[in-house]
C-alpha cells in the first residue's frame, strides 16, 4: 500500500499548559491519549516524558517504558519518544551531553521503534514573542552517531526537515550510513517561526518535487502550525500527514484525538488509503534512499 498515507501523532512536544491547555503530561495520560490515537487511525505516536515533581522533560528509561509498553500492550503503532536538542545563544556554553543515552537505552531493550535525528542547523526566531533567538544546531558527528544507532538497532530516523538542506545532508549521511530502512521525512512548516519556506502551494509542490528526487516520501508536519489548511493539497501531492498537540497552533482547543480523526476523514476523502503500523513497516524497509 505504497500510496496508503501514514498518520502521526505529536501527543504533546515541551509545551506547558499554559501555551497548550489540553496536552497529556502524565505517564497514565500519555497512555491512554496514545491507545486512543491509534484506535482513531494514527500509525505513529511521538511523544515528550516528563518528571512531574520537578516540571521538566525526563529521560527516565522507567517512565520511557511505561508509556512505551503501556501503549504497546493495547495497540499495534511505532512509538518513539524526543531527543535533547541543542541550543546556542550568545555567550552562553554548549552544555548538552549524553544526547543519545536515552536512545540507546531503548535500543538494548527492544523499544527504539525511531529516533528523531535533526540533520542542519538553522535561526529559531519567532517576531511576536521577546525570547532572543538561537541557533538551533546539530553537528555532522552527532548526526552520523544518532544514524549509527539506527542502523544497529533496525530503527528508522525521524528526520524533522526545517528547510531544504536539511533534507539534503540527511540523505547524503543516510546513505553513508547504510541504513536498513529509509528515514522519515517531517517537514516542519510554522505559521509564526521564521524558517524554512513559508506554508503555500509553492512550498508544497517544490517539497513533493524535491523528495520525488530524493526517492523518499515526505511528511507534513510544524510547529505553531495550523495544517487543516494546507492538508488536502498535501495529500494530493503524495504527502504523509503529523497532526497532534505539539504540532498545532498555541491554545488549541481541540484534542489529539479530534485532530487525528479529522486527519483519518480528510485522509479517506483524499482518496487514499489510510495506512496500518504493518504497511508504514513494510514502506520503510522496502523504500531506501538511492544509492
Amino acid at each position: 500500500m505504497n500510496n496508503a498515507a501514514w498518520l502521526e501523532v505529536a501527543l504533546n512536544g515541551s509545551w506547558n499548559r499554559k501555551r497548550q491547555p489540553l496536552v497529556p503530561i502524565s505517564v497514565e495520560e500519555i497512555v491512554a491519549e496514545g491507545i486512543a490515537c491509534v484506535r482513531e487511525g494514527a500509525s505513529i505516536v511521538h511523544y515528550h516524558a516528563f518528571d512531574l515533581e520537578r516540571g521538566v522533560q525526563s529521560d527516565d528509561i522507567e517512565l520511557h517504558r511505561r508509556i512505551i509498553g503501556g501503549i504497546r500492550d493495547q495497540v499495534d503503532a511505532l512509538i518513539y519518544p524526543t531527543t535533547s536538542s541543542r541550543k546556542l545563544w550568545p555567550g552562553k556554553p554548549d552544555a548538552l551531553t549524553g544526547r543519545f543515552d536515552l536512545a540507546r537505552a531503548l535500543a538494548a531493550h527492544g523499544l527504539l521503534d525511531c529516533l528523531v535525528i535533526d540533520p542542519g542547523a538553522h535561526l529559531m526566531f519567532d517576531p511576536k514573542q521577546r525570547w532572543t533567538p538561537y541557533i538551533y544546531a546539530n553537528f555532522a558527528e552527532e548526526i552520523e552517531e544518532a544514524l549509527a544507532i539506527c542502523r544497529d538497532s533496525g530503527a528508522a530516523p525521524s528526520f524533522a526537515i526545517y528547510e531544504p538542506g536539511y533534507a539534503r545532508v540527511g540523505a547524503l549521511l543516510a546513505q553513508a550510513a547504510a541504513l536498513p530502512v529509509q528515514p522519515i521525512q517531517r517537514v516542519m512548516f510554522s505559521d509564526t517561526l521564521l524558517y524554512g519556506m513559508p506554508p503555500g502551494h509553492a512550498a508544497i509542490a517544490a517539497y513533493a518535487a524535491m523528495f520525488a528526487g530524493l526517492g523518499s516520501r515526505w511528511m507534513m508536519a510544524g510547529l505553531d502550525y495550523d495544517i487543516d489548511r494546507w492538508m488536502a493539497p498535501a495529500l494530493a501531492a503524495g504527502a504523509d500527514i503529523r497532526v497532534g498537540l505539539e504540532d498545532a497552533p498555541h491554545g488549541s482547543s481541540r484534542s489529539n484525538v479530534e485532530q487525528v480523526r479529522d486527519a483519518a476523514a480528510a485522509i479517506t476523502l483524499s482518496g487514499r488509503a489510510l495506512a496500518t503500523a504493518a504497511d508504514v513497516r513494510a514502506g520503510l524497509a522496502s523504500r531506501p534512499l538511492p544509492v
